[in-house]
């Protein structure tokens, strides 16, 4: 019996022969690529992709060769080679004889004709015999996805290279598939050969959007700096930049670090070609600008189109949407991205933000408890409705987008759902003014428990859904399964257009987004999460997931809700980066987290009992590292994530510890006895050098195993704790 290997995205429609078709032998390529003298520039990549795939399995790479045919069930190659025995693989026009019914999508009835176009578009056949291999798709995306099956059902064994035979029919469910990367710390150091990467780590799981987030703010976080991201130079605005300073300590370098720096994208100004890259690879990237809520930078160099506060002076915060001036000066910013990155490039798409427009604090260093609105009480502003300016506020930038040769505009749905905009009036006024299949609305929610059932299907108007695929690579990792689940759930049943998470890019974050491809491309085939983990268990270790399953299952247990995740996010430092109301800032880290272990119910019995869970997990999963598994390289990733929670159990239970060493240390010198004082000291110092030992042992991991563009970030927030327990450490010698 064969044994096949798990495919993502699992296809709408395959067929397992019983034999496998020889590609490779001891080393020896058994056989040729053959694509027609006119093959297009998909095919040819497409040719490329199952070349390298077999080259990099066996060490021998195919001969890609151009042929015709000139009979409907002959193959004659161009020139014609010697009859050499080799098996041929026949790639999009080249494979027409063999494939000559592409299969008929089933797209949702309720999809538009744009969605039902773009689905037909990707979908392709693929055929192993013993004989040939034929794969073609409807359009060039197609064609594409038929290879990269084909690449993931070849296997190897020692130096043969086979496949199983097999008839595959596919289309994705979804016509849009996607992540959307937010313009945060970590992205903002990503090259361009990171980016370009990202998109061939998507194309690969057959995902074909790709949001960058290019300008978003939010409240003060580090060094009573408000947080402010613009990742490319906006034409005729070279004021409008945001320079980072991040300090943190490097354990490979033995010793603080201070980065100061512009986004890696804004300096090299590069998004243009990563524009065009995914382009060539049917992956859409598309800027996301916040046009509202999310805005600081903007007004605050700008107070002119600022939100008014009650004196009449700029707020810092958003923007007056009755100026004359505001409404042409963000055109002429989007505009200008349009002309300059996308419509080059042949992309019309466009997200113009509009989430959480609500009052904000961190707004003002002097004051950062402070709420201040987004809403501008100028008498312009207060004459009308909220809903009324946001609504033609939106209307209007979505007709200067289209007028400029923007298709698609996507707006966040949250603000206008809350302020109940979202109405048959509404989707009549966009109607009237030709915007009805322009606009999409971003549906998005991040918890397992969604926190809507009902995306509005009946309005009639585009929606995609939106889950997250991990976004916080600087804290521990958490699991979002159950929340991509839950929400593909949403979109399938509601005719979603389109599937697009949120995140920044961690390849930790691995098997978030393969979920995600599942459940967008077919999501009948993603019955249950249960089952699914027994898939991802076999991508992950092949051959070998019955025994490497429990693993997995703790590693899923402890990232998941529960006490490990609620103590991580008490004991983590990225929570007190934050402003409250009922705290001082900057607050005290990791004094708080202290005395919520000292003063909560059972806080101090959870951290043991979740310290023990997580060297559990820890000691299932480190065998796996060095084992021949096939995905031994996302095992680093998660190992090294068990480290860091664990470490960090294991940091604040010496710390207590410590701590209960030290008041021992001032009773006993109070009673003036020497021999007391000497071993609380001793055993303050072993607790507090077990905590810094620790934390460095940890921060190398982190160093070896992290991509270099999260460090910065990742280092920042784990580094928070050391200059505590140095300082303790002194307080013991002292």
């Amino acid at each position: 019996m064969v044994s096949h290997k798990p495919l993502f995205p699992s296809p709408q429609q395959i067929a397992y022969g019983d034999e496998l078709t020889q590609l490779a032998c001891a080393g020896k390529v058994r056989c040729y690529i053959a694509v027609t003298p006119d093959a297009s520039a998909d095919e040819t990549a497409a040719a490329q992709l199952i070349k390298d795939r077999i080259g990099a399995a066996c060490g021998s790479w195919p001969e890609i060769r151009a042929c015709r045919w000139s009979a409907p069930t002959e193959l004659v190659p161009f020139p014609i080679p010697e009859a050499d025995g080799l098996l041929p693989i026949m790639v999009g026009e080249a494979a027409r004889p063999w494939l000559d019914t592409l299969p008929a999508p089933q797209p949702h009835t309720q999809l538009n004709d744009l969605a039902r176009a773009k689905i037909a578009a990707e979908s392709y056949s693929l055929q192993v015999t013993p004989q040939y291999i034929a794969l073609r798709g409807i359009g060039g995306a197609g064609t594409r996805y038929a290879a990269q099956t084909l690449a993931q059902l070849i296997t190897v064994a020692a130096n043969d290279v086979s496949v199983p035979t097999v008839v595959v029919q596919d289309w994705p469910d979804m016509a849009w598939r996607g992540l959307y990367v937010e313009s945060k710390w970590g992205p903002d150091r990503m090259t361009k050969q990171d980016w370009f990467d990202l998109i061939d780590h998507m194309a690969a799981m057959k995902l074909n959007l790709l949001g960058v987030g290019i300008y978003g703010t939010w409240e003060i976080q580090y060094d009573q700096q408000i947080t402010e991201f613009l990742m490319t130079p906006l034409p005729n605005r070279p004021d409008l930049h945001t320079q980072k300073t991040i300090q943190y300590y490097s354990a490979k370098k033995s010793g603080w670090q201070t980065l100061t720096y512009l986004p890696t994208m804004f300096e090299a100004d590069f998004f243009g070609e990563v524009v065009a890259y995914g382009r060539r690879r049917h992956v859409t990237v598309r800027p996301h600008f916040n046009c509202l809520g999310h805005n600081t930078l903007i007004p605050r160099l700008y107070p002119h189109i600022a939100a008014k506060n009650a004196q009449g002076w700029g707020s810092g915060y958003s923007l007056c949407l009755t100026n004359p001036d505001t409404l042409p000066f963000m055109s002429e910013i989007l505009c200008g991205i349009a002309r300059k990155y996308l419509l080059p490039n042949d992309v019309d798409h466009f997200h113009l933000g509009m989430d959480e427009v609500w009052d904000q604090k961190g707004i003002y260093a002097h004051h950062p408890q402070q709420k201040v609105s987004p809403w501008c009480e100028c008498a312009d502003c207060r004459r009308q409705e909220k809903a009324e300016l946001i609504t033609n506020y939106i209307i209007q930038l979505a007709l200067a987008l289209k007028a400029c040769g923007v298709k698609h505009i996507t707006i966040w749905h949250d603000q206008l759902n809350k302020m109940g905009v979202l109405t048959e009036v509404f989707v009549t006024r966009l109607k009237s003014l030709g915007l009805e299949n322009n606009l999409i609305l971003n549906w998005w929610s991040y918890s397992p428990q969604l926190s809507f059932q009902n995306i509005r299907p009946e309005l009639g108007l585009r929606n995609f859904v939106t889950p997250m695929t991990g976004y916080y690579f600087w804290s521990p990792l958490r699991s979002y399964y159950q929340n991509i689940f839950a929400m593909s759930r949403v979109g399938a049943a509601q005719a979603a257009e389109g599937m697009e998470a949120y995140c920044t890019h961690d390849a930790a974050f691995t098997g978030y987004q393969l979920l995600l491809a599942d459940c967008a491309w077919n999501a009948a085939a993603t019955d249950d999460l249960e089952t699914w983990y027994k898939k991802l268990a076999q991508y992950i270790f092949g051959n070998a997931s019955a025994q490497g399953e429990p693993a997995l299952q703790a590693f899923l247990t402890l990232t998941h809700t529960g006490k490990a995740q609620q103590l991580l996010s008490m004991l983590d430092h990225y929570r007190y980066t934050y402003t409250d109301v009922a705290q001082s800032y900057p607050r005290a880290y990791p004094e708080e987290a202290l005395t919520w272990l000292t003063t909560a119910s059972s806080a101090r019995e959870n951290l043991n009992e979740v310290l023990k869970q997580a060297t559990e997990v820890y000691n299932a999963l480190l065998p796996w590292r060095d084992a021949a598994v096939p995905q031994a390289e996302l095992l680093s990733q998660w190992l090294v994530e068990v480290a860091r929670a664990k470490g960090l159990f294991h940091i604040f239970t010496c710390i207590l510890e410590a701590e209960e060493y030290l008041q021992d240390l001032q009773q006993a010198q109070a009673e003036g006895s020497v021999i007391k004082a000497q071993t609380a000291k001793r055993k303050a110092s072993e607790s507090l050098n077990a905590a810094l030992q620790t934390h460095d042992s940890v921060t190398l991991q982190l160093e070896r195993v992290k991509a270099p563009y999260l460090l910065p970030q990742l280092l920042r927030d784990w580094s928070a704790i050391r200059p505590y327990i140095v300082s303790r450490l002194a307080a013991a010698h002292s």
